[in-house]
């Protein structure tokens, strides 16, 4: 309950100090502005706490909330034109730094590491795709002919994973003293 009760916290604290910048005319705010940025804050909040506390699921979920508000809360302020079509990358984007966040937190999980990859790989090739630096159709004829690499990498990081548990818990749970 506790921790619940500071993310609100944080988030009334940010709600605040954005409706009194508002008020004071530093930077005039629109109810989009002042939700994504309470968003961010409470992303950015679920993020450290988990860091502090060690709980992996708001890590994973918390970075994508914040990363989700920076993206929206840029568009508010006009930073990112929002065309339709970088919502995807963004997404994209959001998920492989969240995948890769998931990794650092625990490097034992190769799967993360690889989905993490992809996610930001594809998300560059888009975005790639769009300024001009890359050929979408041959992008797209490469990955439909060695697209089934990931699964062999998965498949191997999931077999080492297996090996590399099996060692641990013979060394570790092995004998019994008497």
């Amino acid at each position: 309950m506790k921790s619940r009760s500071s993310i609100i916290a944080w988030a009334l604290i940010a709600l605040g100090v954005l409706l009194l910048v508002n008020q004071f005319g530093i930077v005039t705010l629109g109810a989009g502005r002042v939700l994504w940025g309470a968003l961010l804050v409470v992303g950015a909040a679920l993020v450290i706490q988990s860091a502090w506390r060690h709980h992996r699921g708001k890590l994973f979920w918390g970075n994508v909330l914040f990363l989700f508000s920076l993206y929206f809360l840029l568009r508010e302020f006009d930073v990112i034109n929002h065309a339709g079509r970088t919502f995807l990358p963004a997404a994209f984007l959001a998920f492989g730094f969240s995948f890769l966040l998931l990794y650092a937190y625990e490097p034992r999980e190769i799967a993360r590491l690889v989905l993490g990859i992809v996610f930001l790989l594809a998300a560059g090739l888009w975005i790639g795709a769009w300024v001009g630096f890359t050929d979408i159709g041959a992008l797209a004829g490469m990955a439909s002919i060695y697209w089934p690499v990931v699964l062999v990498v998965l498949g191997l990081a999931l077999l080492f994973r297996r090996r590399e548990d099996g060692q641990s818990h013979q060394e570790g749970g092995g004998t019994t003293p008497s």
